[in-house]
């Protein structure tokens, strides 16, 4: 009689003391009852005490030697329990899986380490690299500043380029007369120097009418003028809503006029009464061609109109008082804010170029046929402002480390000129190549932005990959600039 094939497996137990207490008793109760499992639990028995048996003076098969060497001190042991005896002497892994698991470990460390800082570094990160600021409104402000410390500089004008004036006209713009006698060079130099110098001395109040060339006609604005020497001068316009606005530009000393007489030939002649006051006419000029021209009261050496003209003659700006008082004024109570905001760059030598061109910044000595006068930079090294000018007219080039999503606030794409336009008053392109955000503005006639604009690299954008974005995060995490 054989034994029951359900019970072959808790019989195998039973006989290598494996089985539980609950188990054996139900076994035991069976086995009563069956001769078939009875003769199976001897027979398992029989084999036990034999396998058991191997050790003693009895002689042994080769084969039987070479497996108690392998299970050495365990080979008593129940083969079903050595998977779970891990705590046992002799159950430690061998030498080279510590080592495995060893490495095993260290790798998974170093992978969940990679994974976290990657997941902080790219939550962190911006979504794209974008200058902090429109680059509109930056240059603006870049470009109200050199003004400011421009020869000559007249508030007037720098208040009607902010303002962004929506009244125009068209024809010709309102020029006083021109010279009441020929014109000589004797005297024309110190005339200038005494302008700029009454620029800041000369305390005086007036309304200005300014006028800027624009397509086909001029922006027009009044301004109210009020000069205090040694502060600033009040300024009051129309903003585009029509609402009149108040603002302070300071007073700056500058050394622009070297470079003004430095590039163009002065000359002076009588001229006519301008806001009810004699006047001499002083007129620089590149070669043969007329530039620029000052209208300077005699009395006080204050400029009291000026206009400037392209290589055609046509006059891109004409501005001036309509009627001056000259004397102090009573001080204001409430002083407005300023206007031209302290810039995000500062002045550095022209020494730095070379530093600043080794780093990739585009900092040519000579721009649109316009000499570099000015070099600016902000602390982050992320933004370089180049100024170029002869002291009649301004070119500004800004640069900023970054990408455009989209137009800056103003501007429209010009497929010509593979920029940004600025509808605005102020000729204004921006555009991005490669990794860089070029912004160039003039207060000179739109072709000398166009050349300079033709002369200024135009490459692909830099796209920002995945490695980038991390870093980027990890740079902005630690505060600085990626």
């Amino acid at each position: 009689m054989s034994a029951c094939p359900s019970r072959r497996r808790e019989l195998a137990e039973m006989v290598d003391g494996a089985l539980g207490l609950r188990e054996l008793e139900r076994l035991n109760a069976h086995l009563v009852d069956c001769a078939g499992c009875r003769a199976e639990a001897d027979s398992l028995r029989t084999v036990r005490d034999r396998v058991r048996g191997v050790n003693s003076e009895a002689p042994a098969s080769d084969l039987t030697d070479r497996l108690l060497k392998i299970a050495g001190e365990r080979a008593d042991q129940p083969l079903w329990a050595r998977p779970f005896d891990r705590g046992r002497a002799g159950a430690l892994p061998s030498h080279r899986r510590r080592k495995r698991h060893a490495v095993a470990g260290v790798m998974t460390m170093t992978c969940l380490l990679l994974a976290g800082l990657v997941g902080v570094g790219w939550a962190a990160a911006p979504p794209t690299r974008t200058p902090a600021l429109d680059p509109g409104p930056v240059a603006r402000s870049e470009f109200a500043a050199v003004q400011g410390e421009t020869a000559l500089a007249n508030p007037a004008v720098i208040a009607a380029r902010a303002a962004e004036a929506t009244e125009t006209k068209t024809g010709d713009a309102d020029v006083p007369l021109g010279p009441e006698g020929s014109f000589s060079t004797e005297g024309a130099r110190d005339w200038l120097q005494r302008a700029e110098a009454a620029r800041l001395t000369v305390p005086h109040a007036g309304l200005q009418t300014v006028q800027i060339r624009h397509l086909a006609g001029f922006w027009v604005t009044g301004v109210e003028v009020e000069a205090t020497p040694g502060r600033s001068t009040r300024v009051a316009f129309p903003d585009r809503t029509g609402v009149t606005r108040s603002a302070l530009v300071p007073a700056e000393e500058t050394s622009g006029i070297d470079r003004l007489l430095a590039d163009h030939r002065m000359l002076v002649a009588p001229g006519p009464r301008v806001a009810g006051r004699d006047t001499v006419v002083v007129e620089a000029r590149a070669g043969d061609r007329a530039t620029a021209r000052w209208w300077v009261d005699r009395e006080t050496a204050l400029i009291l109109w000026q206009q400037t003209v392209d290589v055609s003659g046509a006059t891109t700006l004409s501005a001036g008082y309509r009627s001056v008082s000259v004397g102090p004024s009573a001080d204001p109570t409430h002083l407005p804010p300023r206007l031209v905001i302290r810039p995000s760059t500062a002045n550095l030598t022209l020494a730095s170029v070379g530093v600043l061109q080794g780093q990739g910044w585009q900092c040519a000595d000579r721009l649109a046929g316009l000499d570099l006068a000015r070099v600016r930079s902000d602390r982050t090294d992320t933004m370089v402002h180049t100024v170029y000018g002869d002291g009649i007219v301004t070119l500004s080039v800004l640069q900023q480390k970054g990408a455009l999503t989209g137009p800056p606030d103003g501007f429209v794409w010009d497929p010509g000129m593979r920029a940004y336009r600025s509808l605005g008053i102020t000729t204004m392109y921006a555009w991005q190549s490669g990794d860089t955000v070029f912004t160039v503005v003039t207060d000179g006639p739109a072709h000398l932005a166009d050349r300079a604009v033709a002369e200024l690299p135009h490459e692909s954008p830099v796209l920002r990959t995945r490695v980038d974005r991390v870093v980027d995060g990890w740079l902005h995490l630690i505060g600085v600039a990626g």
